[in-house]
C-alpha cells in the first residue's frame, strides 16, 4: 500500500501519499502505518505490528443512526467507542452492544450521524 504521513493545517489532518492529497480528516492521528479507504470515503488507520495484535485508531465507523459495522473485527474487549465526542459505554443497559463487527447504539434517545461514531480496537 506504501508510505502515507499526514500534514495538519488547523483542526484539518491532509493524507498523502507520495505527496498526492488522497484524503481529509478532521480526526486522524499518525505518522506511520496502513491507511484504508472504503467505497463510501471511511477512512481507518491500522498501526504498523508490533509483535502483538494490529490496533486501529481513530476509524471513522461506517453507518448512522443506531447501526454502525467496524471495518474489522474486533478483539474482544478491546473496542473503544467515542459517539459525537463522547466515550460510549458498552453493554446492555448501557450505551451499545457489539457482536463481531456490527455495533447496535441502544443508548436511550440517542442516534448519531455518518462520520460522527470513533472507534480503537485490536484486530482479532
Amino acid at each position: 500500500m506504501g508510505f502515507f504521513t499526514e500534514r495538519e493545517y488547523g483542526s484539518l489532518f491532509y493524507i498523502l501519499k507520495s505527496n498526492v492529497l488522497i484524503g481529509i480528516s478532521s480526526s486522524l492521528n499518525f505518522t506511520n502505518g496502513t491507511v484504508s479507504i472504503d467505497g463510501n470515503g471511511v477512512v481507518s488507520y491500522t498501526a504498523p505490528e508490533s509483535g502483538g495484535a494490529s490496533e486501529v485508531n481513530n476509524e471513522i465507523v461506517s453507518g448512522s443512526g443506531t447501526s454502525f459495522t467496524l471495518a474489522n473485527t474486533p478483539q474482544t474487549g478491546t473496542v473503544k467507542l467515542y459517539g459525537a465526542g463522547q466515550r460510549l459505554t458498552p453493554g446492555a443497559g448501557c450505551d451499545y452492544t457489539i457482536s463481531g463487527a456490527t455495533i447496535t447504539i441502544i443508548q436511550t434517545g440517542a442516534t448519531y450521524a455518518t462520520g460522527t461514531v470513533l472507534a480503537d480496537y485490536k484486530i482479532a
